[in-house]
């Protein structure tokens, strides 16, 4: 795998960007056609739609290593505002490392809370989890139990 994989896959996405934000068509092919006749009336590139096509699928989609031209790179990197692939990837550098930098300063503070907290009133008198099952099975009791009325009708009807 080449050193400069991620380099060159950050390129792509940036030149596929600023095609995207200038095409006219939104669809992928449409993009990369406005591409190309950007690159060959602006910076005289020639770069097919097709191949472009293949770089973006082989090194950004699929993540495997793709061997593009260094006039190339230079090219794209052109076309981005660089003056070359190397310059390109020195200012991608400096913002890496200043995205580092931002990430070294960060502190993460951990509170540890309970979930379920007792009311105040239960723990000073005492009363606690045993006191909060007994009225739960008191109250489920009364509403799950037969009245009286019912279980004598029952009764009668059997007998």
């Amino acid at each position: 795998m080449s050193e400069f994989l991620p380099h060159k896959k950050r390129l792509l996405e940036e030149v596929y960007e600023k095609a995207s934000q200038e095409a006219t068509e939104q669809s992928f092919s449409g993009i990369l056609k406005s591409l190309e006749r950007s690159l060959l009336d602006d910076f005289k590139i020639t770069l097919s739609y097709r191949t472009f096509e293949t770089y973006y699928k082989s090194i950004v989609e699929n993540e495997e290593d793709y061997n593009i031209k260094r006039s190339t790179l230079n090219d794209l990197s052109i076309y981005l505002g660089y003056e070359n692939f190397k310059s390109y990837c020195l200012g991608w550098k400096t913002i890496e490392h200043t995205i580092q930098q931002a990430i070294s300063k960060i502190v993460i503070t951990i509170i540890n809370k309970p979930l379920l907290v007792m009311p105040d009133f239960i723990k000073q008198n005492g009363f606690g989890i045993a006191g909060i099952l007994i009225i739960g099975s008191v109250l489920l009791g009364n509403y799950k139990l037969p009245k009286e009325g019912k279980y004598i009708k029952r009764r009668e009807v059997l007998d």
